[in-house]
């Protein structure tokens, strides 16, 4: 008798370092298992060139041609539908990967002919700066923007004169017009029931001509009018 082992001598086994004899009852004899592993993906960090080369390495290992086992068994079906999911992602990526090389032919064409534009244009240029001896207005008239032109500043506009109100045909309505300044595109009319100085005016309307009706107004109130024009470079002083 071992006396550290009172089973010694009786029929058993050992798995691991546990002792197992036909006397232990079910609870006691405990396997040891492996840990499952964890499969690290990173998918999210695989181009589409990747994942296509991921897909083929998978299909030909997990579903490999006889005689060879699968390294994992009940993968078939799955397998199958992986290898379908990467076919149409296998061929646009194919059609993209040509676009993309035509484009760069493409582009080295454009920019060939683009610099082949670009010395003739001043080659044209030379011949026409001598023919035209210089003359600005020669040159003007053949499209060329000259290097020491000066472009004339786009005036403002200057305060409307002669504001004219006077009562509309309709009720609370009235009638407005000024003499319209050069360079305006816009009106801008405003309104007031306070002090015809100091306001506070609102805007009643914007209009492209230089007469308009105001209404919306209160009948039997007295109203100050005034109108300032607006062109290219923004908006002129106000009228009287």
């Amino acid at each position: 008798m071992d006396p550290h082992n009172p089973r010694y001598g009786e029929q058993g086994a050992i798995y691991g370092q546990v002792f197992y004899s036909d006397g232990a009852s079910e609870n006691q004899q405990i396997k040891k298992r492996k840990p499952m592993a964890d499969i690290k993906q990173n998918l999210s960090r695989l181009n589409p060139k990747q994942l296509i080369e991921l897909a083929d390495n998978q299909a030909k290992l997990m579903a490999p041609a006889a005689p060879k086992t699968p390294p994992i068994p009940n993968m078939a079906a799955e397998i199958a539908d992986l290898v379908a999911v990467k076919t149409p992602a296998d061929a646009a990526n194919e059609a993209y990967e040509q676009a993309k090389a035509a484009l760069g032919a493409l582009k080295t064409a454009r920019d060939q002919t683009a610099d082949a534009l670009r010395t003739k244009l001043g080659e044209v240029a030379v011949k026409a700066q001598s023919e035209s001896k210089g003359e600005a207005t020669m040159l003007q008239a053949a499209g060329y923007q000259l290097a020491n032109a000066t472009t004339p500043p786009t005036p403002g506009v200057v305060q409307p004169l002669n504001l004219v109100v006077t009562a509309g045909d309709m009720d609370a309505s009235v009638d407005v017009s000024c003499d319209p300044p050069p360079h305006t595109r816009t009106f801008e009319w405003q309104v007031t029931t306070g002090d015809p100085i100091t306001g506070p005016y609102h805007t009643a309307k914007q209009t492209s001509a230089s007469s308009t009706t105001l209404t919306g107004l209160t009948s039997g109130s007295r109203i100050w009018v005034r109108v300032r024009a607006i062109g290219t470079k923004g908006e002129g002083p106000w009228s009287d």
